[in-house]
């Protein structure tokens, strides 16, 4: 490594093996698209501070913490780790498959043999982290790694089983400060709205779709009401409309209660005239 002139080092040493290499790219002031996890498992509280001292990007190879990078932009835009998330950042969740013993009882455990270990039902990896994926070891290592990439402590992060392995990483978020809305707006109206001269500016966090409408979350639409002589907001109570549409979000009734109470959110329904309807 000190013999070649470059830019960036891919580290992907298996192991604890990896961390001498990785402290060496570091010293040489090399930013590392690390793939060895063990390097922040076994050295983080080495690693992390000689990256900040040498100026040097660590850049997650791994599927789970590179989608987790993706997911915190919206905000730490143009941050690279290792950074602290910030407050915004309620909870990161990594997923997991599960592993071949997901849905195993566990009598049946106590008979499992290495082969059916090594027998992954999503992915073909090498043999140690295959085992490491059938134990959930390597989902711990994952958290650890996720903490000294990102600077979350245990309470910020968090675990999915989704043996479906599409989504590899989801970030939790909260406003202390701004108020986050749900929208719930036919197309051509939301369209109308993101055009509007004055809205411009609108930061849409998220766009979905729930019982066949979109639901679209947007950065404190109060601030834009009164401004716009077209746009009229108004927040629902927390009738049979809003319970539907924050359930299908994954919320409970107690949830939705507490969040309305508490000015977290305002679930507002847009007609195509953008003017207020409930």
């Amino acid at each position: 490594m000190r013999r070649i002139d470059c830019d960036m080092v891919v580290q992907a040493v298996t192991g604890a093996a990896g961390v001498r290499s990785t402290l060496t790219a570091i010293e040489l002031g090399r930013d590392v698209a690390l793939a060895n996890k063990e390097s922040l498992v076994v050295a983080g509280g080495l690693v992390v501070p000689r990256a900040h001292e040498r100026s040097v990007r660590i850049l997650p190879v791994d599927s789970e913490h590179a989608a987790l990078w993706q997911c915190l932009e919206c905000v730490s835009p143009g941050q690279s780790p290792p950074f602290s998330a910030p407050a915004t950042l309620a909870r990161a969740v990594l997923t997991a498959s599960g592993g071949p013993f997901r849905t195993w009882p566990l009598e049946r455990m106590a008979n499992a043999t290495p082969e059916d270990a090594l027998a992954h039902p999503t992915w073909n990896m090498g043999r140690k982290i295959t085992i490491d994926c059938a134990t959930m070891m390597n989902k711990a290592f994952e958290i650890v790694e996720a903490h000294w990439l990102f600077g979350l402590e245990p309470s910020r992060l968090g675990v999915v089983v989704h043996p479906q392995s599409i989504i590899h990483a989801m970030a939790e978020l909260i406003e202390r400060f701004e108020r986050l809305s749900i929208w719930h707006s036919p197309v051509n109206s939301y369209d109308d709205l993101l055009e509007h001269p004055q809205l411009k500016h609108m930061n849409v966090f998220r766009k979905i779709t729930v019982r066949g409408h979109p639901v679209h979350l947007v950065n404190h639409p109060n601030r834009y009401d009164g401004q716009v002589p077209d746009l009229r907001v108004l927040a629902l109570d927390i009738g049979e409309h809003t319970n539907e549409i924050m359930q299908d979000l994954g919320y409970s009734q107690d949830e939705v209660r507490s969040l309305i109470a508490s000015g977290a959110i305002v679930a507002s329904h847009v007609t195509n005239d953008l003017t207020a309807a409930g």
